[in-house]
């Protein structure tokens, strides 16, 4: 047992706060690595709680700023409370790497980071999505995506996307929390995965047997707290071989946190979901482009808060898809290609919210990933090769 004192000093949101932390023994390794101009950071452990406590304290800086954009956005301490009502659906394992992960970002930074903090990082997209933008059509949400899938005729699969934020959030602060994380837990699937602070993982992620891509939806249905979609998404890649098997796992339930589409990928093939909180249809389709919106459009009549939200994205983004995909092959270039495409008319700034590459009023591309590449930034701030071979 290690025993390790820390003083926290104020700097107008943190208390000043003497802390002394029960450390158990950490096993493992973790360092930043770069590829191409895009860096990442490994980490191998025995253990949940090993894994938790090198994945803070190398993401210290992540952590503490998503904490204090968070401060900025949301009645933090009202979150707080909100956020513990999930804390009896997460499995014991993830508690123990959230704790861990609470206690090494607070001792790498001297700043009182606690696991009351980083489960409401956990839990955030659960809470903006599951309850507040049900209670508040009028917002604009906050995230905004592109992704695409294919299996093609000679066998393979293309999966990819765009991750895009607000302006408002990216330009005020967030893109700092912003990371790519290889983790090497003993036991488990190797997984690399986009996150944001202390999250577990976002599902843009790649394991050696699957590729996983996201839309959120801003629905007008309200979620009941469950399962946190971090928890959920990363459990299912610690566990699946298959995009069956990963389906099975993510909607074992119909207690779904908040409304999403899911494409999951391997070598061969592309299974995609679309999700509320109340129900959810698999597509088995061998194509798939999506945005922030349901592929099933009485879904979007009944349920989108905004029916035109990202509709022009949608359409512009299957033009883009199809003219690629007419010789019955979708490369990994041509994805690439089209994640870079700014608008019809070649501009970033035009508003009409049907760039995919975006840098306009409503939305901000801040990371990408496929199969083989990922990047911090959009594909023109180079990429990066993935540390995984399917």
């Amino acid at each position: 047992m290690i025993i390790l004192s820390i003083l926290a000093f104020s700097t107008g949101t943190v208390n000043v706060s003497l802390r002394v932390l029960y450390l158990k023994d950490v096993n493992g390794y973790a360092d930043w690595r770069e590829n191409n101009g895009q860096n990442y950071l490994y980490v191998e452990a025995d253990d949940y709680y090993s894994l938790g406590f090198l994945e803070g304290k190398f993401l210290a800086s992540q952590i503490i700023n998503t904490e204090l954009v968070m401060r900025m956005l949301i009645p933090y301490s009202e979150y707080q409370k909100y956020a513990q009502s999930y804390l009896e659906f997460i499995p014991e394992e993830y508690i123990r790497e959230m704790e861990g992960i609470a206690e090494g970002a607070t001792s790498a930074s001297g700043w009182l980071i606690t696991f009351s903090d980083i489960l409401l990082q956990n839990v955030f997209f659960d809470l903006y999505y599951g309850h507040y933008l049900p209670e508040h059509n009028d917002i604009t949400p906050a995230i905004g995506c592109t992704s695409f899938a294919a299996e093609n005729l000679n066998g393979s699969t293309t999966i990819g996307q765009n991750f895009d934020i607000s302006p408002e959030i990216a330009n005020d602060g967030l893109f700092p929390s912003l990371s790519f994380v290889h983790t090497n837990l003993t036991g488990q699937n190797e997984i690399f995965s986009f996150r944001i602070g202390g999250m577990l993982t976002l599902p843009m992620a790649k394991t050696s047997h699957l590729s996983v891509v996201v839309n959120v939806i801003s629905t007008n249905v309200n979620a009941l707290p469950g399962i946190p979609v971090t928890v959920r998404i990363r459990s299912a890649l610690e566990k699946s071989l298959t995009p069956l098997e990963f389906t099975e796992e993510v909607f074992n339930d119909k207690n779904q946190t908040l409304s999403y589409n899911i494409i999951v990928s391997n070598g061969s093939d592309v299974i995609s979901i679309q999700s509320h909180p109340l129900d959810y249809v698999i597509n088995l389709n061998d194509t798939s482009v999506q945005s922030n919106r349901f592929f099933n459009d009485d879904w979007n009549s009944l349920y989108l808060n905004d029916y035109n939200y990202s509709l022009n994205r949608q359409l512009y983004a299957e033009l883009l898809f199809e003219e690629n995909f007419n010789d019955g092959i979708f490369t990994e270039q041509e994805l690439i290609s089209i994640l870079g495409t700014r608008s019809e008319n070649g501009e970033e700034d035009v508003g009409l919210n049907n760039a995919i590459l975006r840098k306009n009023d409503l939305s901000s591309t801040v990371a990408f990933l496929t199969s083989n590449y990922f990047g911090i930034g959009n594909v023109y701030n180079g990429l990066g090769e993935i540390p995984l071979i399917n």
